[in-house]
């Protein structure tokens, strides 16, 4: 949910899970399928491979993708929407909280994010690289030490083209004002 917050947060055209649920309420086979051949040449594939794998592999992998995508004619990427982002603001007087549907769960998350500029390598690295560094000594300081919950990390975040850090924290024994603190 958190991270879902975040993303219709910095960019406004995302929808929410209900949201998605109602627009689908009164959908027919017909009208699915009229639906996807409107959009089928409208459809581009972007993929991005990595970790530790051969040229080989890689190659296989576009194939693959390819040809379960043959039939479509795709989308020349200067033809691609903008994805505009919305800058996030600084300070307290800035956080969103969204109340739990049900008042009994004891679960709180907390997502705390940062943005950090328009998406460039050496910034990637660089914020990459600091959230390597963080990762152990917040879960060590925040869950083992203190106790808060029982997921605590961070990671780098790239969104729509904006590169950010996000700290995250699922507790059941914590308010979000005792974790933002």
């Amino acid at each position: 949910l958190c991270a879902n917050v975040r993303l219709r947060c910095i960019r406004q055209t995302t929808w929410s899970s209900n949201a998605k649920r109602e627009s689908i309420h009164n959908l027919t086979a017909s009208l699915f399928m009229e639906t996807v051949n409107e959009i089928m040449d409208q459809i581009s594939i972007k993929a991005l491979y990595h970790g530790n794998v051969s040229s080989k592999d890689a190659q296989d992998a576009k194939d693959m993708i390819l040809s379960i995508a043959k039939h479509l004619k795709g989308m020349p990427l200067k033809k691609h929407p903008k994805q505009l982002v919305s800058v996030t603001p600084f300070g307290k007087e800035n956080r969103l909280c969204f109340p739990t549907v049900d008042p009994k769960d004891p679960n709180t998350a907390v997502e705390i994010y940062f943005q950090c500029g328009n998406d460039n390598m050496t910034d990637r690295v660089v914020v990459d690289v600091l959230m390597q560094i963080m990762d152990e000594p917040l879960y060590d300081e925040l869950r083992t030490k203190d106790q808060f919950g029982y997921s605590v990390a961070c990671a780098s975040r790239w969104s729509f083209g904006v590169i950010g850090m996000s700290f995250r924290v699922t507790t059941t024994c914590k308010s979000a004002a005792e974790v933002c603190h």
